[in-house]
């Protein structure tokens, strides 16, 4: 979307703050301000070599934009919610993501959706919040790093043990950008840690390709 039309469509539909209704953006400062932002990572969490989440998924205001920009499909959110992930990393000490933003090792991808649900949404959520976040910290972002190959069932719907097996086997590193990643570090996007199947899974993909470290980064942790 260029600018012009950008600045029109803001005119008589203006972004409004999910929390308070002011007018300007998604996720004004205000209530950016009253999110309870993580200042802990932890080290070493299975196939991660780093685990990163900005909040606690029980924050509403959080919950709130998730939920708009994943299912009333508000993809403008994803460039408030990489700013979110920048406070945090600015709260934490001696943090290793900025700490290395201009070393050429690194890049960043997303966990990727299945194709046909890909086109009904029209947009990967994790790879906005991706793209926007590349932007800021002056990282490379690789698009379709990865491909989900198979369509599975609902994360939410199933239990613990479930959701490993729905994911297993379902990840694969797309050949075209195979070069492009390999001796990488890799700061890995998504929206929520929960279990954490589906980005334990694509880690374990990507180190099978020689990526030599993975760092997930999350919006939320459940």
């Amino acid at each position: 979307m260029n600018k012009a039309l950008t600045k029109i469509l803001d005119l008589f539909w203006p972004k409004q703050c999910l929390n308070c209704s002011k007018n300007g953006r998604y996720l004004c400062v205000d209530c950016q301000a009253l999110i309870n932002l993580s200042t802990r990572y932890e080290v070493n969490v299975d196939k991660l070599d780093y685990l990163f989440w900005t909040a606690p998924y029980k924050d509403k205001i959080v919950q709130s934009c998730l939920h708009c920009l994943k299912y009333r499909y508000v993809k403008d959110l994803a460039e408030e919610l990489s700013d979110l992930i920048i406070s945090y990393f600015n709260l934490l000490n001696n943090s290793p993501i900025l700490e290395q933003t201009r070393a050429q090792e690194i890049v960043i991808i997303s966990v990727p959706m299945y194709k046909k649900d890909l086109k009904k949404r029209g947009f990967n959520h994790s790879e906005e919040i991706a793209r926007s976040l590349s932007k800021k910290l002056g990282i490379p972002l690789v698009e379709q790093a990865l491909l989900k190959t198979k369509k599975t069932l609902s994360q939410m719907e199933l239990k613990r043990e479930e959701r490993f097996l729905n994911v297993s086997g379902v990840f694969a590193i797309n050949p075209e950008t195979k070069g492009v990643i390999e001796g990488k570090k890799i700061i890995l996007i998504d929206d929520v840690y929960t279990t954490g199947a589906t980005m334990q899974e694509c880690a374990k993909v990507l180190k099978q390709n020689h990526a030599p470290e993975i760092w997930g980064v999350v919006i939320a942790r459940d």
